[in-house]
């Protein structure tokens, strides 16, 4: 790259700035708002000098091959600037090589993606105090110092200033952290002709996958017993099915083309007084439903194990329905009220269910075989799964009756842990298949072989094993007549 045209903007901003730092009105640089409005007002004055326009020029006709249009490339360059904190550097008088910056500049207008921190924090839950580190997230906790640096307040309120984030609040919360690799889009357009795809969840790359296995534990808030809900009678007032959620994320570019998004609204976290030792008010802090300090060891072994189940059936194609289903446990763990009802038993549908009449049926036989352990408890599962679907089918299907109908927070607890406990079976299931498979070197099985698995009781599925075992591989074509 001829680095004469960024250098020579570089000399613009530095004698710009000088005399900035010499005039009379400007005592506390840029931590004054008034002094910042005068900054402001001279970089405007830079992005609209020559020197600025000869280097957008060189950068369009260098770099942009694709032939996308000059204001997206001019945003880029604007935000290089503003975003790298170089503006406040070269302010500052901190040392400036131009060399440096200009491989830098030119490996930031080159690159095709760009990493990008996210941070979600969660509701209602207390973890122990050192970080816990899963490989591709953590979740861990900030100090409102730290998380100053991480997401550059300073600079978003210089140029950014609706990204700000009231880091006070945020940082007495936990939240999941992991980087992603995204790409960087010079076109700016919409591509009309572009595929539209389902999204099932508002959530992507580590971050999903993060949220999933959240989903999948075995939440019990201080008002439940610790008792396995699918066989558990109406708790009422005892089951109020709670359970954390990632209200939100804050997503921070690493690059320097992209400029941060808008930051959350905080008000809605969950927050409860703070009372000193006189009963008064004092102040707020997170509420808390579930303390994870005496149960460290419990979730990080489930975390690992879900998480490691879950990215080898990843690699495996035909074994995507559980994909969607692990995407609609998302959105039943995110949901409300009904929601999470319609959501749970269609997650189930996506792990056992086959588009067949008497699917309920079917559904009721596969899940209560999966889950129970006897016939007792099988007839007992059945029973609630009747009644669950029965009110999903209400819900679907627009029933008047539903407003009459008496549904109760243990409804959809049980909803959930019928789809959560499925949901983790079907896991265990293809991993063991998938074990099997690669040890003994035969080919996966599809999706409806494993569940016609599930439609043989013990005695056929013995019979049926002994009599495969006897068979030759060419079955059944060796039996044919001639």
């Amino acid at each position: 790259m001829n680095c004469a045209p960024l250098i020579n903007y570089l000399q613009v901003v530095e004698r710009e700035f000088s005399g900035l730092r010499t005039a009379p009105q400007s005592p506390s640089l840029l931590d004054d708002p008034k002094f910042r409005q005068i900054f402001l007002s001279s970089i405007a004055d830079l992005e609209n000098s020559h020197e600025f326009a000869e280097l957008s020029k060189h950068t369009l006709k260098e770099f942009n091959k694709d032939k996308s249009f000059a204001s997206i490339w001019q945003h880029h360059i604007t935000t290089f600037f503003r975003w790298s904190g170089l503006y406040e550097g070269i302010f500052e008088g901190a040392s400036i090589n131009p060399e440096g910056i200009c491989s830098l500049y030119a490996k930031e207008i080159t690159a095709e993606s760009g990493q990008w921190v996210c941070l979600a924090p969660i509701e209602l839950v207390e973890f122990p105090e050192q970080p816990l580190k899963f490989g591709d997230f953590a979740i861990q906790n900030f100090t409102a110092e730290e998380l100053n640096v991480l997401l550059k307040q300073r600079t978003c309120k210089l140029f950014y200033p609706w990204a700000e984030v009231d880091t006070s609040t945020l940082s007495q919360f936990w939240m999941i952290v992991c980087t992603e690799e995204r790409p960087i889009s010079h076109s700016g357009l919409l591509l009309w002709g572009e595929k539209i795809k389902p999204k099932y969840s508002p959530f992507s790359g580590k971050l999903k996958n993060a949220f999933r296995i959240l989903s999948l534990y075995k939440w019990r808030d201080q008002y439940s017993p610790d008792e396995n809900l699918l066989l558990s009678d109406d708790a009422g007032l005892l089951s109020l099915n709670i359970c954390p959620s990632l209200p939100f994320t804050i997503q921070i570019p690493q690059g320097f083309l992209d400029n941060p998004p808008a930051a959350p609204d905080l008000s809605d976290l969950p927050m409860e007084a703070t009372m000193d030792s006189f009963g008064e008010e004092v102040g707020e802090h997170p509420y808390v439903a579930f303390d994870l300090s005496g149960s460290e060891t419990e979730f990080r072994d489930f975390v690992k194990d879900i998480n490691a189940l879950v990215e080898k059936i990843k690699q495996v194609p035909q074994w995507q329905f559980i994909d969607v289903a692990l995407s609609f446990m998302e959105k039943g763990f995110r949901d409300s009220g009904l929601e999470q009802l319609l959501w749970h038993i269609t997650a189930i549908e996506a792990l056992v269910g086959e588009d067949v009449p008497g699917l309920t049926n079917l559904l009721r036989d596969r899940v209560s075989f999966v889950l129970a352990k006897n016939p007792a408890e099988r007839k007992k599962i059945k029973k609630i799964f009747e009644k669950l679907y029965d009110l999903r089918s209400d819900y679907m299907h627009g029933n008047e009756q539903l407003l009459d109908t008496k549904v109760v927070h243990h409804d959809l607890a049980q909803a959930r842990e019928m789809a959560r406990q499925t949901t983790l079976w079907m896991l265990s299931y293809l991993n063991h298949v998938l074990a099997a498979s690669t040890k003994n070197q035969t080919p996966l099985p599809s999706r409806d072989t494993l569940l016609s698995l599930l439609d043989l009781n013990e005695q056929s599925r013995i019979e049926t094993a002994n009599l495969l075992s006897c068979l030759p591989n060419e079955f059944p074509l060796v039996f044919q007549s001639k």
